[in-house]
C-alpha cells in the first residue's frame, strides 16, 4: 500500500500470536511519503494504558535497550541490498538508531541520526510523532517494517509489526519491512 504525494498511509500493526495484550485495543501507524531525506511516522497505541507500562517523559537522549519498554520502532530500507536504518522510539523521548550493512549485521551509525518526536499520552492512547533522518541509506528509501514492544504493568511484553513472518517476533527480518513508500 503506498500513499500519495502527500497523503499518509494508515496502517494497523497485529501483535505476534504467542505475544497477546489484552489491554491494547489496536496500534496503528501512520506513514507520509519520504520528503528531503526525512520520513514523518505516527504511531497510535489506544485501550487501557492503566493497564500498561509507559515510560515516563525525560529529556529527549540517545539510549540503548529501549525494547526492554514499551517502544516504537521503525525500520527503513532502499528498494534493494541489505543494508537498513533502525529507529527505536520510547514515550520518554528517549531514542536509539541503528545502522545494519545486512541481518543484524551493524554498521557505523552517523551522528546526524536523531531523530525528532511529539508524544501525547492520555488515558486510553499514547500517540507518538516521529520525524525519522534517513540520509544514510544509499538509494531512495523504499521499504519501511513498524513494529512495537508494548509491556504490561505486570512486566509481560507484546510485540506488534505490521507483518510476523517467523515463529518468533523478529522485527529485522526483511520479510517484515512490507510497507513500500511511493
Amino acid at each position: 500500500m503506498a500513499a500519495g504525494p502527500s497523503q499518509a498511509a494508515h496502517l494497523t500493526l497485529a501483535a505476534h500470536p504467542t505475544t497477546p495484550a489484552p489491554a491494547v485495543r489496536s496500534l496503528t501507524a501512520d506513514v507520509w511519503p519520504a520528503q528531503a531525506g526525512r520520513l514523518r511516522v505516527r504511531f497510535t497505541l489506544q485501550g487501557d494504558i492503566s493497564l500498561l507500562h509507559v515510560p515516563l517523559p525525560v529529556a529527549a537522549t540517545r539510549r540503548d535497550e529501549l525494547w526492554r519498554h514499551t517502544c516504537f520502532e521503525a525500520f527503513v530500507a532502499p528498494a534493494s541490498g541489505t543494508a537498513y536504518r533502525e529507529f527505536n522510539l520510547s514515550p520518554s523521548a528517549e531514542w536509539a538508531v541503528y545502522d545494519f550493512e545486512a541481518y543484524r549485521v551493524h554498521a557505523a551509525l552517523r551522528p546526524d541520526a536523531a531523530p525528532a518526536c511529539r508524544i501525547s499520552t492520555t488515558l486510553t492512547a499514547v500517540t507518538l510523532d516521529a520525524d525519522l533522518p534517513l540520509d544514510v541509506l544509499a538509494g531512495r528509501p523504499a521499504r519501511v517494517g513498524l513494529s512495537a514492544v508494548v509491556e504490561s504493568v505486570g512486566g509481560v511484553l507484546s510485540y506488534w509489526a505490521l507483518a510476523h513472518t517467523g515463529p518468533r517476533p523478529d522485527f529485522h527480518r526483511a520479510e517484515s519491512f512490507v510497507h513500500l513508500l511511493s
